[in-house]
């Protein structure tokens, strides 16, 4: 009887899981330092730590409970990018959520069925994962600039994610430089970042980043001036506008700007 008893408690205690598990602080020394979260079941957890506080109990149920073994480690939800597809379509949260970061090691191999994504309800989680590809994403920009230029505020994730996902692909500058121009901050701060990112190759962005100078938006003026800096010497034609930012009240615009100056070369 007493045996059925603990089996019934333990059981209750595994479909308590966490909460079973986070109300005993001091787990015995062999299990101290795994998390809920190392690939082992909470619930498996939660028993060690029951049964750790009996004072009496049943051999049966101790070699029970330490035959038990942990949870395998998890298989790839998908191991191509067709598969991959289906998952990311199909799947629920978890899995849509594995199957993207599959696509990533994929690389140029999965581009065209992220493209395709563009047009659906993960598009944002298409073009984050375009970004992390990155140079081999190339064929994608054409994509992603027209995902910049969607003015409605329904896609505005999209267009921010757009913006910084050409930043880290590279050759995306004219869709950048249209973006500099857009009335949400965020966009114009996403992109000036962006081509900060970009460095050398986004000099034809030079002209653009000398008028947002002098943004409303702080994050966006820094971002301008810290780009004209990465441009480099191709940049020569904003070192008026950089020293006139030496006027800034803000000490450290004005320090960003001395820096830029210093790249620029005067």
């Amino acid at each position: 009887m007493a045996m059925l008893f603990q089996i019934v408690i333990i059981y209750g205690l595994g479909v308590i899981g966490r909460g079973a598990y986070a109300a005993e602080p001091n787990p015995p020394p062999r299990y101290q330092g795994i998390s809920p979260w190392d690939g082992q079941s909470v619930e498996r957890k939660a028993l060690y730590d029951w049964v750790r506080n009996v004072d009496k109990w049943n051999e049966s149920v101790s070699d029970l409970l330490a035959a038990g073994s942990p949870h395998p480690t998890p298989k790839p939800v998908c191991i191509t990018p067709a598969e991959c597809e289906l998952a990311c379509t199909y799947g629920d949260y978890d899995t849509r959520t594995a199957a993207f970061t599959e696509l990533v090691a994929f690389k140029g191999a999965s581009v065209p069925i992220l493209i395709k994504m563009l047009k659906g309800t993960n598009a944002r989680s298409a073009i984050q994962t375009l970004g992390k590809i990155g140079p081999a994403a190339k064929d994608a920009v054409p994509a992603l600039i027209l995902a910049t230029m969607n003015e409605s505020d329904r896609y505005r994730f999209e267009r921010d994610s757009a913006v910084a996902a050409l930043g880290k692909i590279g050759p995306g500058v004219p869709g950048l430089i249209a973006a500099l121009k857009d009335s949400d901050r965020a966009v114009r701060s996403y992109a000036a970042r962006a081509l900060r990112d970009i460095g050398p190759a986004a000099k034809d962005a030079v002209p653009a980043l000398i008028e947002i100078l002098h943004d409303s938006d702080e994050s966006v003026r820094r971002f301008a001036i810290e780009s004209l800096g990465k441009i480099g010497p191709e940049a020569k034609v904003a070192v008026p506008a950089l020293i006139e930012i030496l006027k800034d009240p803000d000490t450290s615009i004005r320090s960003i700007a001395v820096e830029s100056l210093g790249k620029i070369g005067t």
